[in-house]
């Protein structure tokens, strides 16, 4: 059970690192891993980040306090990979969806709504790439 916790307050904190230029201190990760339900020493979160680290494209800054960001190349942890259904969720959400949603809401899901148009844009010969553009304005 309790390699279970683990993994998944690691999980957590990767969702809670904010992507370059903006970071994260420890102690303000220690408050928002409280308001996940999960109450750990500064030390143990500080032990975490290095490990982190060394498997995930995450950067510290020289500032005190230190913050942590994922690197410019690392903002999506992509498990698993978009598929094209899941990629054409995230297109038509941002087309319909995106003047009703919250802007909280709407800055948290935006680097996913990117790479959904990054795996868009990247798949020769898609012709999903232009479905939505086409669907919307007839």
């Amino acid at each position: 059970m309790r390699d279970n916790e683990t993994i998944l307050r690691l999980l957590t904190m990767l969702r809670l690192i904010p992507r370059y230029p903006q970071h994260i201190d420890t102690s303000a990760l220690q408050r928002k891993l409280g308001d996940e339900g999960f109450h750990v020493t500064r030390r143990t979160i500080q032990r975490d980040l290095h490990r982190l680290s060394r498997a995930f494209p995450l950067t510290c800054d020289d500032h005190k306090p230190t913050g942590w960001s994922w690197a410019p190349e690392g903002a999506i942890l992509d498990v698993p990979g978009m598929d094209p259904s899941t990629v054409l969720m995230f297109v038509l959400a941002e087309s319909f969806l995106a003047p009703l949603l919250p802007r909280t809401t709407l800055r948290k899901i935006r680097p996913y709504l990117q790479q959904a148009r990054k795996v868009l844009d990247s798949v020769p010969g898609n012709d999903l790439r232009s479905w939505p553009a086409a669907e919307c304005h007839e």
